[in-house]
């Protein structure tokens, strides 16, 4: 059976093509290796429950093992990779959940991207440092038509982490595409004119009335088709700051791919406006303006 070939097995379900069967065993093998870890021990104590069928009491008593000590071998990867191929239904529901998103990575050559993409946005992170100033930027990792507001949150803004990246000192912010030409040297100027070199918040409402959307981790991964931003909506209050915009029980968390490429070609694009940026901050203009004025809807 070729890497592309969907058709049905002996029992009438349709079979996963080879590829992805070795995927979806990767993961789970990753997944019972993983079971020690705090964080992640109730999913994968659950996982026989939600699971099931053949597949689940393979996962189960592997986890059995596990829990006694007893380390993986060979022939226990070939009993998963094995159930997987038997259970193709059971296996194709993992593919519509965040398991492979968490388990399917390459854990050696993710990290490596991890680390070229650090190397890469230090760059805004060590100018807001130097500058002590935010900026709002034309795009960001995953796509170029937003715009994304890097907000200075402390003296030494960066991006931390091996397996994915998260922001230290430093919020980012999405905002929809630009509504007029000009907005993001607009927004910068009005930066350049805040006493704490921040954007007020009252302009997210204005842009983004319904909910504002907050990166909390960039994930490049290894296949990089498993590459993510994760963002936080978070709902819109009276007499919020920048210290109430954080996850919390009424925000909603969404996971948006990332286009291929190290860097990618919007991170590139919006690397390359941070110097349009700094221009605009660095000289100064005499704005007498309201920002309903500015951003009133076209």
């Amino acid at each position: 059976m070729g890497d592309h070939d969907h058709s049905p097995d002996a029992g009438g379900h349709l079979a996963l093509p080879s590829n992805l069967t070795g995927l979806i065993t990767r993961a789970i093998i990753a997944a019972i290796k993983s079971a020690g870890k705090p964080e992640l021990a109730d999913k994968i104590a659950k996982a026989p429950e939600l699971i099931g069928t053949k597949l689940g009491d393979s996962i189960a008593a592997l986890l059995h093992q596990k829990t006694k000590g007893h380390q993986l071998t060979q022939a226990d990867i070939s009993r998963v990779a094995n159930a997987v191929k038997d259970d193709p239904d059971t296996a194709r529901m993992l593919i519509d959940t965040d398991f492979l998103r968490l388990y399917g990575k390459n854990l050696v050559q993710t990290r490596r991207r991890v680390s070229k993409y650090r190397e890469v946005l230090m760059r805004v992170c060590d100018q807001m440092a130097a500058a002590r100033t935010s900026y709002a930027l034309r795009g960001f990792v995953h796509e170029g038509g937003c715009i994304s507001y890097w907000h200075i949150d402390g003296a030494q803004p960066a991006l931390i982490g091996s397996d994915f990246l998260a922001p230290f000192d430093l919020k980012v912010f999405l905002l929809p595409k630009e509504s007029s030409t000009g907005l993001i040297k607009t927004l910068n100027e009005i930066i350049n004119q805040d006493q704490k070199k921040q954007l007020p918040v009252q302009v997210f409402e204005l842009l983004s009335p319904n909910s504002i959307d907050l990166v909390t981790a960039i994930s490049p991964a290894e296949p990089q088709g498993y590459s993510t931003i994760t963002v936080e909506q978070l709902r819109h209050g009276k007499n919020q700051g920048y210290p109430q915009l954080t996850p919390n029980s009424d925000s909603f968390r969404l996971y948006r791919p990332m286009q291929t490429g190290t860097p990618n070609a919007p991170t590139t694009a919006m690397l390359d406006s941070l110097a349009e940026a700094e221009f605009a901050q660095q000289h100064k203009i005499n704005l007498d303006f309201r920002l309903s004025d500015i951003f009133k809807k076209q």
